[in-house]
């Protein structure tokens, strides 16, 4: 038997995270792996293939080990170990700060090879004192990336990486368009410019996509556009941006919520969609211009006119403001060309090859198994430190509580 161990959150968002695990999963099953999910949430299921990992949380995983004592540590691995059966092959894959670190204990315990595919853009839990482990990573051919710029913008500021081209995978997850029955058109607003944003409505760069398109409503009065987003976010998040565009009486808001898959019939009724990461080659596939966002800078790359290769055409503009972009596709019809589209046929015979390819490459890792001492690895955190003493003085159930409370607070501010 072949095992392949997962640790991600499948509960109460859409996020490129979950999708690219969904499509991994299937891939992995059809191929013949035994598949094992540790989620670290549970709560509603927007994506059906997750469902049946649903309430069975290890919420330990979304805490550093660092604060928990050996024996509680000990006890968590036992939990997982339980779960694993006996296998002639194991790997495990991790896709964030914390459950790397818990990944590479559990894969010492049990004899796997642990893969750290980093699916973020940017962390700041990455730092000098948690370095050396991803640096071990790297060395022996077990660190990836979704991007050679985050790659480098996580990393490189505390070991030389040769070469990030080689640690970068296909994070798959803009596969989320499908022809479905949806009377999602019909609630659409009409205006004169149709503009939409694919993703999650949290991430930084979504400020600049509503200054930007407040500030061509506001020197273009005479129009009337529909902003839509297909994303969602907490409360908090989505009251703030409703309260941003409530001063243009020009902006016609649309916000989906969480939702997946999108419905294919809604893309022809728009001329622009901006939006970052995968999200942004959803739209581009589907042929609609694309102005995809750099999520390091929060800035416009350009319009994306190769989503095969994700290739980007910039404006020969100083500014390069998205305001400089809005007013070029909408107002000056400077629209450049889409090539190499991929159907949402071919786009899976890709990921699944790419997928394969990703699997044959752990399996060709000549380094032998080695493991580092993840369990006392400090990221000086101040926060971490005050998490470490409740954790010890009070016991882990108590923790939880105190950080529910914390957080139901957090929300009423």
């Amino acid at each position: 038997m072949k095992t392949y161990i997962m640790m991600f959150s499948i509960a109460n968002l859409i996020a490129g995270g979950p999708i690219y695990n969904t499509n991994k999963i299937r891939v992995l099953e059809e191929e013949g792996w035994n598949v094992i999910v540790f989620p670290t949430d549970s709560g509603k299921i927007y994506m059906k293939p997750l469902e049946k990992y649903n309430n069975r949380a290890c919420s330990f995983l979304n805490f550093s080990p660092y604060i928990f004592k050996n024996k509680t540590i000990d006890c968590f691995m036992n939990e997982m170990t339980s779960k694993i059966p006996k296998s002639n092959e194991l790997i495990i894959e991790t896709g964030t700060d914390f459950t790397a670190l818990w990944g590479e204990l559990l894969a010492k315990k049990i004899g796997a090879r642990h893969i750290v595919m980093f699916l973020d853009e940017k962390n700041d839990r990455v730092n000098a004192y948690t370095a050396p482990f991803y640096e071990f990573k790297y060395k022996r051919n077990e660190l990836y990336s979704i991007s050679e710029k985050s790659l480098l913008h996580i990393f490189e500021p505390f070991f030389n990486i040769e070469n990030p081209e080689k640690n970068v995978w296909n994070a798959w997850c803009s596969n989320v368009v499908a022809d479905i029955d949806s009377d999602m058109k019909s609630n659409l607003p009409r205006t004169d410019f149709m503009i939409g944003s694919i993703g999650r409505l949290d991430k930084p760069f979504v400020d600049n996509i509503i200054k930007g398109v407040c500030s061509f409503a506001k020197n273009h009065h005479e129009l009337n556009i529909g902003m839509c987003f297909f994303g969602g976010a907490d409360k908090k998040t989505i009251s703030k941006i409703e309260l941003e565009f409530s001063e243009y009486t020009n902006i016609d808001l649309y916000i989906s919520g969480y939702i997946w898959p999108i419905p294919q019939d809604i893309f022809d009724i728009f001329d622009v969609f901006i939006s970052g990461a995968g999200s942004a080659n959803v739209s581009a596939n589907m042929g609609i211009t694309t102005i995809d966002m750099d999520v390091i800078t929060n800035c416009p790359v350009g319009f994306i006119d190769n989503p095969t290769n994700f290739h980007c055409t910039q404006l020969q503009d100083k500014k390069n403001s998205l305001e400089t972009y809005l007013t070029a596709v909408l107002l000056n019809q400077n629209i450049p060309e889409i090539r190499d589209q991929m159907t949402v046929e071919n786009k899976w015979e890709t990921i699944c090859a790419d997928f394969k390819q990703q699997i044959s490459q752990i399996e060709s890792i000549e380094t032998s198994l080695d493991y580092f001492d993840t369990s006392s690895l400090f990221d000086h955190k101040r926060f971490r430190r005050i998490q470490f003493v409740l954790v010890h003085l009070l016991g882990y159930k108590q923790f939880l509580l105190i950080r529910k409370f914390y957080n139901k607070l957090r929300k009423i501010e």
